[in-house]
């Protein structure tokens, strides 16, 4: 649990740049296979869904929340 919790942070802080898994799995010195093995169990999800979900997640939070545009939130 403690690398799940800890991708969940490095997550949620750094989804807006990065999204490659490679980039998490480094960040918590471990491979992305076993990350990937940890998300599946988990999650059912593979550390790439997570990170697009949370992504997603977070435009839609701001285009209920906010006056930014498409173009704008894409950016």
């Amino acid at each position: 649990r403690t690398f799940l919790n800890s991708f969940f942070q490095l997550v949620l802080a750094n989804c807006h740049e990065q999204h490659n898994v490679r980039f998490y799995a480094d960040a918590l010195c471990i491979t992305s296979h076993y990350l990937s093995k940890i998300t599946q169990k988990e999650l059912s999800l593979s550390p790439k869904e997570f990170i697009d979900k949370q992504i997603v997640m977070e435009i839609k939070q701001l285009l209920l929340t906010t006056e930014m545009s498409v173009k704008e939130i894409a950016t």
